[in-house]
């Protein structure tokens, strides 16, 4: 693995090896670029490990506003390193130094001022002599203390010349000098808006001048002593492949992501990389916020995952979910994109008005998440271009952003879903959705593909042929087809029909929740609705087989002895993946389960109890379901009693698992 700051490293040995250096080292890189990581990780990996005489004191200076507060986060930096009290009074020396009376640090006053910051921490350098170790510091911050940066470098310049301490500093050395600028605008404009009523504009504006020739005195000064304290600069470079290296690693990366997190972003190192790129910003806090994100929302950091393994399996639907997650969510941290902009785009038909009188000039502003998802077109993602199914991802990142939590079995359930989807067998067909804007060969490959799909009858999932019609319904009303919207309703009516007994169930989607995200949909919403009327009607008799075919392949997996299949069985039972929707608990036969659970053996039986009671722990029983396990119970008690059919002087176990179930139902109930 390659490390694209190994030269700050390197120097950094040199420069520790040199007696009373003289000089500071800067290292300096954008927010969020690594400076801090790289400082730590230096000094746990290089420093400490390497270079036994000498004490690391890493001072953050992160919102102090004048030099005691620096005393005393060194006060703290030294008792926790030696382990012992360190008298405060010894730093109460350099306050002093903290109370300078001119604002504006040019010619002597600057002296002067520096001067008395000087005479200050020098002491605190006797101190740290005194106490004959081989000290380090490491100033980190810098940009994000309160503290005058003249006064700043004056502080610090005293270990570096006078103790011959090394120091490290480590800044934005951007936002720095812009927090500079701004303090001495805030200056200037004192006289601008509090002049004298009794004096003139002349003498008002003469103030204002030697106000500013104080400024250029002040940036004269900054840079004389930052010459003077520091001696060598370094820019953090940002290696994308070297941070998810090191992060992801199996036995050295972040701690608090799980491994399951790790291997599974691991595979997918190259689909990050290229999100940060197209990103143009390469930001470790945004990065390592992201990372820590996934893997809290598919929940591994705790030992019950909220997505299971067995729904991550499938590779192709892992890269569209990490996509989307990092697209949206590194775009969060970078402040580009908030929750509220997820899924707001412009209505379609103003785009497409546009779109078609593109000589009239009509300009239609493109809505932040609209930049958003162009800015990362190229890459595939979930929520975009996927049809209606893409769209019911918007709210599952809207809430996680929110509140840093989702409706679990809502989103297994949407994984569930995709497994119909695999947009490598027909992207032309998803293009649909975006048809409007695309080329001319590309459009007529998309309608095409449509229908064909209507031809080979490959068009199966209920809500993709849903989605598709009330698209395309809009399209033949603005007259975009070559058959009119009533030939085409009549074609797609004949199709769902020829096929009911292929189609693949889904619910459909409310019309509540399309509107959200297709203005299109209302112009002919009555048309629209009366199409799902008649998708529903067909779809009844589907639902209707799905379900006794479900229930079948619940008892066939139940009575199997391999443990893989029946713990499928269990976790229909229990809901532990997200309720199956083919499935009702209550519709069980009584009597064919149990002569089921008999056949087990003792341990098999258990997993069929634990099933039971995973059921409850997280789903709330309804009256009808309470009947429904009052006639269990009633007929278990009745099986237990019955007379034994096997064994000379007992039952056998397998049929003594009748009192245990029992028990265990009317502990639920009383529950």
């Amino acid at each position: 693995m390659s490390n694209s700051n190994k030269h700050i490293e390197d120097y950094l040995n040199e420069y520790l090896r040199i007696e009373k250096p003289g000089f500071a080292v800067l290292i300096k890189g954008a927010w969020g670029s690594g400076k801090t990581y790289f400082v730590k990780n230096y000094i746990e990996h290089q420093l400490k490990p390497n270079n036994k005489e000498l004490k690391p004191i890493y001072i953050s200076l992160f919102g102090v506003s004048s030099k005691e507060e620096i005393d005393s986060r060194i006060y703290e930096a030294v008792h926790n390193l030696i382990n012992k009290p360190v008298s405060k009074m010894t730093f109460g020396v350099a306050k002093t130094a903290a109370l300078i009376g001119s604002n504006l640090l040019g010619g002597a006053a600057a002296q002067d001022a520096v001067s008395g910051i000087i005479s200050g921490s020098k002491k605190i350098g006797d101190f740290l002599k005194k106490c004959k170790d081989n000290y380090v510091l490491f100033f980190d911050d810098c940009e994000r203390a309160s503290v005058d940066l003249v006064e700043l470098f004056g502080f610090i310049n005293p270990f570096v010349e006078d103790d011959g301490l090394h120091c490290v500093l480590v800044a934005d050395e951007v936002a720095w000098i812009d927090q500079f600028k701004q303090q001495s605008v805030v200056q200037k404009n004192v006289y601008e808006i509090k002049p004298s009523e009794k004096k003139s504009n002349k003498i008002r504006s003469l103030k204002f001048q030697i106000e500013e020739v104080n400024e250029r005195e002040k940036v004269r000064s900054l840079k004389l002593i930052k010459e003077k304290v520091i001696g060598k600069e370094f820019t953090i470079r940002t290696d994308v492949e070297d941070v998810l290296d090191q992060w992801l690693d199996a036995s050295n990366g972040i701690d608090q992501i799980n491994e399951r997190t790790k291997k599974i972003l691991r595979k997918n190192k190259t689909l990050l990389s290229r999100i940060i790129s197209f990103s143009g910003v390469s930001n470790y806090r945004a990065i390592r916020y992201s990372l820590l994100d996934f893997d809290l929302f598919i929940g591994g950091r705790g030992n019950k995952f909220n997505i299971p393994d067995s729904l991550l399996r499938k590779s192709e639907f892992n890269e569209l979910l990490i996509a989307d997650f990092f697209c949206i969510h590194y775009s969060f941290y970078l402040g580009n994109l908030t929750n509220a902009d997820i899924g707001q785009e412009t209505p379609t038909d103003i785009r497409v008005a546009a779109y078609m009188n593109k000589e009239s000039n009509i300009d239609v502003p493109a809505t932040v998440w609209e930049k958003h998802s162009e800015q990362y077109s190229i890459i595939p993602r979930l929520s975009v271009n996927t049809g209606s199914y893409g769209k019911k991802w918007f709210n599952v990142w809207k809430d996680w952003l929110t509140k840093s939590q989702y409706d679990i079995e809502y989103v297994k359930k949407l994984i569930s879903e995709s497994e119909w989807f695999d947009k490598s067998k027909n992207p032309d067909l998803q293009n649909i959705y975006r048809w409007p804007f695309l080329s001319a060969k590309e459009g007529d490959s998309a309608i095409s593909a449509f229908y064909k799909a209507l031809k080979q009858k490959t068009l199966l999932n209920s809500n993709e042929i849903f989605s598709l019609f009330y698209h395309l319904y809009w399209y033949a009303q603005k007259g975009a087809l070559c058959e009119t919207a009533d030939e085409l309703y009549e074609r797609m009516s004949k199709y769902v029909k020829s096929v009911k007994n292929s189609l693949v169930y889904e619910k459909l989607d409310e019309s509540s929740e399309i509107l959200q995200y297709h203005s299109l949909y209302r112009e002919y919403e009555n048309k629209n609705e009366e199409f799902r009327h008649l998708m529903e009607n067909e779809l009844a008799t589907v639902k209707q087989k799905k379900n006794h075919d479900t229930l079948d392949l619940f008892y066939k997996n139940l009575a199997s002895k391999n443990v893989e299949t029946l713990l499928s069985a269990c976790a229909m039972m229990s809901e532990q993946y997200g309720k199956n929707e083919f499935f009702s608990f209550q519709k069980i036969d009584v009597d064919r389960f149990l002569k089921i659970f008999v056949s087990h053996n003792p341990e098999t039986q258990n997993r069929i109890r634990n099933a039971f009671e995973g059921r409850y722990n997280h789903i709330k029983m309804d009256d009808e379901e309470k009947k429904f396990l009052e006639k269990m119970r009633t007929v278990v008690e009745h099986k237990f009693k019955e007379k034994p059919k096997a064994g000379k002087y007992a039952i056998t176990t397998s049929q003594f698992g009748l009192y245990y179930l029992g028990n265990q139902i009317k502990k639920i109930l009383e529950n």
